[in-house]
């Protein structure tokens, strides 16, 4: 995930600093823009909006704390960060009040700023995730109030939203033939595990694609809303998954495009006569509350997914020690659950951002948790199952870094006259440009674009010695086409410019200089 950061400052030569500081940190936080007064900089919100600002307090026409008392008030979401001097400390106190989060005290040293940034957007991951999650619920509690007719109270945007948001979108009711097929030995005590267990998965293949939304509508319907021309891949992918994951048969339903949210009304009706679909107290016809309250993976992703995708494997153990600690305050059905939407939060977050395979065997696990009789045996379980994971996951991160760094070497050293972006290396090797970017740093010691720069200035120095080609074409035969931005690289990597080091190439001791 990129961050989006915008610097105010009456100075240019800071404004430059800080974007250098920040950009040479690849792919973590974006510079949006820069301006030199607040009143600059609140243009520049409202066209787009940051997650934070890094603001001088003192400046004309509108200072850093007037600046950031408007965020507060219009903005509040948008974080802010005060570049400040010794003499500014007291005045500054006064910006806390404004949720001012953190002071950089003038001038700024590369590894603070990084050290500030990195903190920030670990919170930021934390807060987008909770954000989604609430909203999830908010569609989830309407939809399935349409759905069965009952009342809802939500403030009427959050209706709008989701009015405007499933229009013509597909809808097909999917129908538990049963959930103890023979081909398994699932007892009576598993069925809340099993409708968790095909929620998440449910929810796992709509959220993966980008498709839409799934409603636990009654205990053994489910409804999901997608976009029409994903028809046959999300009904295919759906019964599958279910088949070979849980060994449970599922039928699909297709009812209609929603033209009026009210429809979804209809639709249910219209299912529920054609299959007599009714309540009662036996076994089948039981529901899991879960299913009602969905929140519980999104919760753990919460909590998870930062210290995932910053590498901190540490923090990460420390995290699921923590939320294993809490399980023996449940009632054992309900820690299981809790366990359950654990292992699936960390099986999610890796396959989605690391490519991790799944190391989930879902029947096996259901079966082999039914053994467990009390909180204690769970924990020490889930304790077991946890440390799996993470040796594993370490193991397969070393090694899968190895090699990808080698492919990646490999992809510059064919693609370096194009752009060459982290983004279009990470789209080859099946990465998000971030981990990718870390990964990379990690294992060569140097950044991405350091490294792009050193094979084009590597490939332009050979050119130079052992070519004819004028300045520019050898520009663009490296892949910068403005020779101009290509001599200053040049100039900045080997100290000399191309002309230069052209006219030098005879001093066979200069050529040999390696290329920092």
């Amino acid at each position: 995930m990129n961050c989006k950061v915008l610097i105010v400052d009456d100075e240019q030569h800071i404004r430059k600093t800080l974007r250098k500081m920040i950009e040479e940190d690849d792919y973590k936080w974006d510079v949006i823009g820069e301006a030199k007064n607040g009143l600059e900089a609140l243009d520049m919100i409202k066209k787009v909006e940051p997650d934070l600002v890094i603001s001088d307090i003192r400046m004309s026409k509108m200072s850093g704390i007037e600046l950031s008392k408007v965020i507060h008030e219009q903005y509040s979401h948008i974080k802010v960060i005060f570049l400040t001097a010794y003499r500014d400390f007291e005045y500054a106190k006064a910006a806390l009040k404004n949720n001012v989060i953190d002071f950089l005290l003038k001038p700024c040293a590369q590894s603070e700023v990084i050290d500030v940034l990195s903190r920030i957007r670990k919170d930021l991951l934390v807060e987008q995730q909770k954000k989604k999650r609430e909203q999830q619920l908010k569609e989830r509690m309407i939809l399935r109030s349409i759905f069965l007719k009952l009342p809802y109270t939500t403030g009427e945007k959050v209706f709008e939203d989701v009015k405007a948001k499933f229009l013509n979108t597909t809808v097909t009711f999917f129908r538990v033939e049963t959930y103890f097929p023979q081909t398994k030995h699932y007892h009576d005590n598993d069925l809340p595990l099993l409708q968790f267990a095909l929620m998440n998965m449910f929810e796992e293949i709509l959220a993966h694609k980008g498709w839409g939304q799934v409603i636990a509508v009654d205990y053994n319907c489910y409804a999901c809303l997608y976009q029409e021309d994903e028809e046959r891949e999300v009904i295919t992918l759906i019964k599958e998954k279910a088949s070979n994951l849980l060994g449970i048969n599922l039928f699909a339903d297709k009812m209609g495009s929603v033209k009026n949210i009210f429809d979804l009304r209809s639709f249910y009706e219209h299912y529920s006569e054609k299959f007599n679909q009714t309540t009662s107290g036996n076994l089948e016809h039981s529901f899991s509350k879960d299913l009602l309250n969905y929140d519980l993976i999104s919760k753990w992703k919460e909590r998870l997914i930062a210290p995932l995708l910053v590498g901190e494997m540490d923090k990460l153990q420390e995290a699921l020690q923590d939320l294993i600690s809490c399980l023996p305050k449940y009632e054992l059905s309900d820690a299981k659950i809790e366990a359950f939407s654990i292992l699936y939060a960390l099986d999610t977050i890796t396959q989605k951002e690391f490519g991790y395979p799944s190391q989930l065997q879902l029947s096996k696990e259901i079966i082999d948790s039914r053994k467990l009789q009390s909180t204690t045996e769970l924990v020490s379980w889930i304790t077991q199952r946890m440390e799996y994971f993470c040796q594993n996951f370490k193991e397969w991160k070393k090694e899968k870094g190895i090699s990808i760094v080698n492919r990646v070497k490999a992809f510059v050293e064919q693609h370096y006259q194009d752009n060459c972006s982290l983004s279009d290396v990470a789209a080859h090797v099946y990465l998000s440009p971030k981990y990718l970017s870390d990964l990379f740093k990690k294992e060569t010691g140097e950044s991405f674009k350091l490294y792009v720069t050193k094979v084009k200035m590597r490939k332009a120095r050979y050119l130079l010695e052992h070519s004819d080609e004028n300045i520019t074409e050898i520009a663009r035969l490296v892949g910068y086409d403005d020779p101009n931005y290509f001599s200053t690289v040049f100039r900045k990597t080997l100290k000399r410019s191309p002309k230069q080091f052209r006219e030098e190439r005879n001093n066979q001791e200069f050529l040999k200089e390696p290329i920092e």
